[in-house]
């Protein structure tokens, strides 16, 4: 995971820096509010002639901030987040255990994304946006029972690290010649993580286990940015 997270990093540069170094250059920073699912696995298993339906599912909701360069049709955003992440259990056991859990989450997030701006008042830009980004889950950890249990139990922390596609629109409002108030709605679509497929794939070797419809394997969600730039 560490080398996806590298080669997406190098990727971002080398077009970042291409892109940067042709057009005017502005830079800023601020927070970020995100909310999703994680993923979900629903199956049905068969026993004594009964079908029992059992899911285990992950949502999480997280803030941090972020520092941001843009290049006009170009913005590069990274940023830290850090908040708490609910594993929803439903007569479903993951490595041995079932049942509702929560722990902290903390993650560093880079996002290259494509935006065209469209300027409708005299102070006033927005613009549609699209482009990638990488979730690198740090850190996390998960209380069973009012004890602390470390991933390996959910597995290491990384293995919850993906891609992102992300599509949404932002605003930029002027105030002076030089700074801007930025706010952007972006929502996204993620691959799947290692994590969700080992665990499916392990589902589907087990006697008697139909895996349903229910089941989806990349997360999705939203995320909201409130910054401050400044054009150079």
């Amino acid at each position: 995971m560490a080398k996806r997270f590298l080669l997406a990093s190098v990727l971002a540069a080398f077009v970042a820096a291409g892109t940067f170094a042709q057009s005017p250059l502005s830079a800023g920073g601020g927070f970020s509010m995100q909310g999703g699912k994680g993923g979900k696995l629903e199956a049905i298993k068969t026993k004594r002639g009964d079908n029992e339906i059992g899911s285990f599912e992950l949502a999480d909701f997280m803030f941090g901030g972020f520092l941001f360069v843009d290049a006009k049709y170009t913005e590069l955003v990274i940023g830290v987040a850090t908040g708490w992440a609910e594993w929803i259990g439903n007569k479903m056991k993951i490595d041995g255990l079932s049942g509702n859990f929560q722990g902290p989450v903390t993650s560093l997030d880079i996002s290259l994304l494509e935006k065209y701006p469209i300027e409708t008042l005299k102070d006033l830009t927005i613009f549609p946006l699209f482009g990638i980004g990488y979730n690198l889950v740090l850190s996390s950890k998960v209380y069973v029972d009012e004890q602390t249990v470390n991933f390996p139990v959910y597995g290491n922390a990384t293995q919850h690290s993906t891609f992102r596609i992300m599509i949404g629109f932002g605003g930029d409002v002027d105030f002076g010649k030089k700074m801007y108030i930025r706010q952007e709605l972006l929502g996204y679509i993620s691959f799947p993580s290692r994590f969700f497929k080992d665990k499916r794939n392990k589902l589907r070797e087990e006697k008697n286990v139909f895996l349903t419809d229910g089941t989806f394997l990349n997360p999705y969600g939203i995320t909201f940015k409130l910054a401050v730039g400044y054009r150079f």
